[in-house]
């Protein structure tokens, strides 16, 4: 909970949570804060699970909030109030930033959800003829349905890294053109998992 730039007794009033891991003996899965403003209780809290996160808010009569759901940077898939966040009365899309979807509200409570995104990264060098060959494009896929699931540019080193939500994935390898081979999996480590 903070008060916007500019904002004089927490009338615009920013939202956004840090969605952090803890540690593998002390996993962090939610957190809560409240602050009584000139306007009245600020309230914000956050709970995620492997495949989600929802973030509870209470906006005091007479304020706007900006309002910053984590986890995904795709607005289709964030609800607030049980409709896409995008029809909920009372709530506008601003935009993506910082993995992040930006909402704009007034006052009010409001419920929002979405699926928590991972970030897959690595990088591959493959041969062909011998070769070294850098970069391509690495395709992940369902790994039970095989839909398509996302891409990454890989750089001249073959580092690559893209946003997926929890899952197994298989990966595939487009080389570079002219590199003699076409799409593959990728050797011994076909799966991954966000």
């Amino acid at each position: 909970i903070q008060q916007a730039a500019g904002s004089i007794g927490y009338k615009q009033i920013v939202i956004a949570p840090q969605i952090v891991g803890g540690t593998a003996a002390a996993p962090l899965t939610q957190a809560a804060s409240t602050y009584t403003s000139p306007n009245g209780v600020i309230s914000s809290s956050w709970h995620s699970t492997s495949v989600g996160v929802t973030l509870d808010v209470t906006i005091p009569s007479n304020t706007t909030a900006t309002i910053y759901v984590p986890g995904t940077t795709d607005p289709s898939k964030v609800m607030a109030n049980g409709v896409l966040a995008s029809n909920a009365p009372g709530v506008s899309y601003v935009g993506v930033t910082n993995n992040t979807v930006e909402y704009a509200v007034g006052s009010g409570t409001y419920h929002f959800s979405g699926p928590l995104v991972y970030t897959l990264s690595g990088s591959f060098i493959a041969t062909a003829g011998g070769v070294a060959q850098a970069g391509g494009t690495v395709y992940a896929f369902d790994a039970a349905t095989s839909a398509y699931a996302g891409s990454a540019i890989a750089d001249g080193s073959g580092h690559y890294s893209f946003n997926l939500v929890a899952g197994s994935y298989k990966l595939y390898l487009a080389p570079v053109t002219g590199a003699g081979y076409g799409l593959q999996w990728f050797g011994g480590a076909d799966f991954a998992s966000a």
